[in-house]
């Protein structure tokens, strides 16, 4: 004869498991990403991320509207797709370290806790968590970097809306991509004032606006669509408004006072043209599956906790627990006890040469702050002039090796590679390839070298960051600017001596 243990008794020894599985993915958590909870933390307070603290309520807020629904689902770990998951997200996380990416180290975020949930509870619980935390991706820079491939596109589309704006009040006023001409000034419609930053915002809270109102799937996607051109829309009558205060107020801040029509106006207009389209499209009230009408009896028979075959044994949880420690302890082992070591170069800047071939130099004391954002372990810094005497400012900074705030690969150079195309350079070893971009007729030439690799584009460095750093526990590197306003036919011999010359100092 067997004694049945009453169904509460495996209720209160199962849920002590589940909290201490629970709680293990939470300690993990806040261990892997302390660095990335405080960044994004101190970003709370900047103009770029002062929006990010209104993410995350989003995110809890949605999981609190589905908090019945997910106390009713039974938990199935799903041992192998969620270690692999995990496992996947804490490489990325570590890679990230590696490479010094915190855009990356942000993005882990997302398979780390995916992979848990999947680990821990099963698919029923990743299905319910699956939008609120990939809802955390617009706390990084990556909504923002993807908008911005298009910035232009938003420029003239805004410029064009506010010119046929302030046309249809009678005011003379002339487009000419994106300088707006109208009496007594002229409004250039500049990358700063494309509203990414707050059309990603719009984005976000389209988003969220539809789980708040429980509309349809397809009206979720239809108000996420229309963000977009309401965001693009709400920054035209901004740039509208701009310019008849300008015309109206010579002289005055052309944001008017208090920056009442500063980019943030984009998000605020934008947001309330959100809810009005939000509520135009609700129509008829949908009730959550699990609380529609005819399931409301059965939902109330339901326990909040299901005991299924696995669960009562707990073996399951506990193997699903075992391989969560087994992931999250080598990671942070990695993390904290993997040193790089620095590579000092062969040889100081100091002693680099001052005659080149037909190229006198002398060393200079300032540098574009774009070219030198922060100071590298060692730099040159000088201007070389030819025979004939065109100038060439070189500079090259190197880093004996890289961290978070000095690094080769930088987002503060990201400029550069805007128009920039690909120029080749004939050396003995054969053709290499650098980058050029042409700017009001100064001519800019660059690339890495990373890995003994001469390198002209930011994932491939990133990359290699990462692998040299794996395999060799080093991450120097340096990047090599030359400005100059004279021809090709002029810089080409010239590029072609630093790739020479330049490479012996720092492999």
């Amino acid at each position: 004869m067997t004694e049945t243990v009453p169904e509460i008794d495996q209720h209160r020894q199962i849920a002590p498991r589940r909290i201490t599985s629970a709680l293990l993915l939470f300690v993990g958590f806040v261990a892997l990403f302390y660095d990335v909870i405080i960044y994004t933390f101190y970003k709370w307070f900047t103009p770029e991320g002062n929006h990010w603290p209104l993410i995350l309520g989003a995110a809890l807020y949605i999981v609190w509207l589905k908090r019945d629904d997910i106390r009713r689902l039974p938990q199935h770990p799903n041992l192998m797709v969620g270690t692999l998951m995990m496992a996947g997200g804490c490489f990325m996380l570590f890679a990230a370290k590696l490479s010094n990416t915190i855009v990356a180290q942000q993005l882990a975020v997302i398979p780390v806790l995916l992979g848990g949930v999947l680990l821990l509870r099963g698919f029923s619980w990743f299905k319910a968590l699956f939008i609120p935390i990939c809802y955390l991706i617009f706390q990084t820079g990556i909504p923002w970097w993807a908008l911005g491939k298009f910035s232009i596109y938003l420029q003239l589309s805004a410029a064009w809306l506010a010119t046929n704006m302030i046309g249809w009040s009678g005011m003379p006023v002339i487009l000419s991509g994106t300088i707006i001409d109208l009496p007594h000034i002229a409004l250039e419609v500049a990358p700063e004032c494309a509203g990414v930053s707050n059309i990603v915002s719009l984005i976000s809270l389209s988003i969220f606006l539809g789980f708040v109102l429980q509309l349809s799937v397809y009206k979720k996607a239809l108000i996420v669509l229309l963000s977009i051109p309401v965001g693009i829309f709400a920054n035209g009558v901004r740039i509208a408004l701009i310019g008849f205060y300008a015309v109206y107020n010579k002289g005055a801040d052309l944001h008017g006072p208090y920056e009442t029509m500063g980019m943030s106006l984009i998000f605020f207009f934008g947001m309330l043209l959100l809810f009005l389209i939000g509520h135009l499209i609700k129509g008829k009230k949908v009730m959550p599956v699990a609380l529609e009408q005819d399931a409301v009896d059965e939902v109330d028979d339901i326990p909040p906790l299901q005991i299924t075959a696995d669960s009562r044994g707990g073996r399951r949880h506990l193997v699903a627990a075992c391989l969560l420690a087994s992931l999250l302890v080598p990671t942070l082992a990695m993390m904290h006890l993997y040193h790089l070591r620095p590579v000092t170069p062969p040889a100081s800047f100091a002693t680099f040469p001052l005659e080149i071939g037909d190229f006198y130099g002398e060393d200079a004391f300032w540098v574009d702050e774009r070219i030198r954002p922060f100071s590298a372990d060692d730099e040159l810094i000088r201007v070389y002039t030819d025979p004939s005497d065109n100038r060439f400012a070189l500079y090259v900074g190197y880093f004996a090796e890289q961290d978070r705030d000095k690094k080769v690969v930088d987002y503060r150079r990201s400029w550069m590679f805007d128009g920039a195309g690909r120029y080749p350079v004939v050396t003995d070893s054969g053709t290499e390839f650098i980058n050029k971009r042409d700017e009001e007729g100064n001519s800019l030439y660059f690339w890495y070298i990373l890995a003994d690799r001469i390198v002209t584009d930011s994932l491939t460095g990133k990359v290699l960051t990462f692998w040299d750093g794996l395999t060799n526990r080093k991450t120097n590197g340096a990047v090599i600017i030359i400005q100059s306003r004279s021809g090709e036919e002029a810089v080409r011999p010239f590029v072609q001596e630093m790739m020479i010359h330049v490479q012996g100092y720092i492999q």
